[in-house]
């Protein structure tokens, strides 16, 4: 049989069902996995060891090869293939990489030029905020908003971004005219009669060199929706906040109208302690206080995010805290899990589960380790137990090593990225849902707000979290779940445990969360809230 492999070069996984699609037979490999073999020196002995060596990224469109992922492609595949999830392929030799190496020397030596070209653009928004004057007369029902999701990511199946977005943009009509979206990719379980204009990058100038793509980006979209933009029926702007681009706030002072920023963290610190830090990292902290400086209103999902806006001097007044929400029609505790049970052999188990993106702050590696504290305690349990893991990311690799480590890997099954749509069905085939959350690595507040633990209380399953910032505001102990401290695997092993033991219990936590959503939590209501503030802060009241 032909070897093959799949080197990811702009994401960090693949859908599960691409894989079993077409990439079941091929080695998965990644830029760090390669950079390792570089270290140890064993890539020499893997010199041209696939047949077909697949560059995946989400989309062709919104990516280039990076020179490195392109030449450890070209020494380790006799034949190179660009792919991505919408079935595009396209071959890659020594010619396209020596352009894009080319391209990659002409960009580095005109780049100082490039960035005095943003800082003088940039000078002329401070100028135009300077001036800008307060809109008084502001009514969301006369006009329909304009919402822009800007990030150059592409590909989601599912995720927290992805069920924010949807939950935002699909419920805004209740409040407001039909919304107008712009987007780089589709995104999923969006309403299909809300008009969604994707924008393509014009070129790629610049963007082999590290943060330039976002910064270039920024003109191509702003242009677009110009073009595209209804002016005389805009009500206001809303923008998800993304790295290096002020598209919703130079259309907000152009046309006049107010500007919502959804800020779901600085972008500055996660490069910083999430992934690696930003090479300019004083621009992109300038750009983000534009965006924060001429938002009318800006949305945070905790109280965490609420006070460093404010130590930074943002006016409290236009910070509006807005925990994360759900879909209380999709998500709820009738629905069947079944199927799912079916396919992945779970009938007749206590089923824990846990979905997410396996981020450094979900906390997927303490589950792990609690799950094996639990069952090296309790052995008698092995074959009534199961940990089912939904989702993908960068920690996963290191879960399943302490899975395998406790020698319980029979007892753990790791589903992937499942679509979004499929994500309520998935829960529904679970007993006990977990939010391990752990702490910022910095000793900062945790400032996110879990989009998996609305869904969770949705399900109206039971519940163990981390006591952790806004999770135990949200939570209460005993009542709707139950808290541990984070980090802690025996802490939350013993958790489990008393819930596995206590079917009533688990009946209580799940009735109280579902309640306790519906009255709360609802992504309907949370839009309400952004709607109602923006009010508020245009009237000066």
């Amino acid at each position: 049989m032909p070897q093959k492999a799949v080197l990811l070069y702009s994401c960090d996984s693949i859908p599960e069902d691409l894989i079993q699609e077409r990439y079941i037979d091929c080695d998965i490999l990644t830029p760090h996995q390669v950079k390792l073999w570089v270290k140890d020196g064993s890539v020499l002995s893997r010199f041209r060891r696939y047949d077909v060596l697949y560059l995946h990224t989400p989309s062709l469109i919104g990516s280039t090869p990076p020179l490195l992922s392109g030449a450890a492609a070209l020494f380790l595949g006799k034949r190179i293939e660009q792919a991505d999830n919408d079935s595009v392929y396209e071959a890659f030799g020594w010619g396209q990489w020596l352009g894009i190496a080319w391209r990659h020397f002409l960009d580095r030596f005109s780049l100082s030029g490039k960035l005095e070209r943003i800082s003088f653009k940039l000078d002329g928004v401070e100028s135009a905020l300077s001036t800008k004057e307060k809109r008084c007369d502001f009514d969301p029902g006369e006009g329909r908003p304009v919402y822009l999701r800007s990030d150059l990511i592409y590909g989601l199946h599912a995720g927290g971004s992805v069920g924010h977005i949807a939950g935002v943009v699909n419920n805004l009509e209740a409040y407001t005219a039909c919304p107008q979206m712009f987007s780089v990719d589709v995104i999923p379980t969006v309403k299909d009669d809300i008009p969604c204009t994707i924008v393509v990058p014009e070129n790629k100038q610049y963007w082999t060199c590290k943060e330039m793509s976002a910064l270039c980006f920024s003109d191509t979209f702003t242009a677009c929706v110009r073009e595209h933009m209804v002016e005389s029926e805009t009500s206001f702007i809303y923008q998800r906040y993304c790295l290096n681009n002020t598209s919703g706030l130079e259309l907000s002072l152009e046309y006049g109208v107010p500007f919502v920023v959804e800020y779901n963290g600085s972008e500055v610190w996660i490069s910083r302690h999430w992934g690696s830090p930003l090479v300019r990292e004083a621009l992109s902290l300038r750009i983000e206080q534009l965006n924060l400086d001429g938002a009318d209103c800006i949305v945070v999902v905790s109280d965490a995010l609420r006070e460093s806006l404010v130590m930074q001097g943002v006016e409290p007044e236009k910070i509006l805290v807005n925990p994360n929400g759900v879909d209380t029609e999709i998500y709820r505790p009738e629905l069947s899990g079944e199927r799912v049970i079916n396919k992945l052999f779970l009938g007749g188990k206590t089923v824990i589960g846990f979905i997410g993106t396996f981020g450094r702050w979900h906390g997927a590696e303490v589950l792990a380790e609690a799950f094996g504290l639990l069952l090296g305690e309790h052995p008698e349990l092995k074959e009534s137990l199961h940990l089912l893991f939904i989702g993908d990311g960068m920690m996963r690799s290191k879960t399943q090593a302490i899975i395998k480590g406790f020698g319980i890997s029979e007892y753990v099954t790791f589903a992937g990225i499942v679509p979004q749509v499929e994500g309520p069905e998935y829960l529904a085939a679970c007993d006990i849902l977990v939010s391990p959350h752990v702490p910022n690595t910095d000793g900062t507040p945790f400032f996110g707000s879990p989009t998996k633990l609305f869904e969770y209380m949705a399900m109206g399953r039971a519940i163990v979290a981390s006591d952790l910032d806004q999770i135990g505001d949200v939570l209460d102990h005993g009542s709707t779940a139950l808290l541990v401290p984070p980090g802690s695997a025996s802490s939350l092993a013993e958790a489990l445990i008393a819930l596995h033991s206590d079917p009533e219990l688990q009946k209580k936590l799940g009735v109280s969360a579902r309640l306790c959503v519906e009255k709360k939590y609802s992504w309907r209501q949370h839009t309400r809230r952004v709607v109602d503030k923006l009010k508020v802060v245009c009237s000066g009241e």
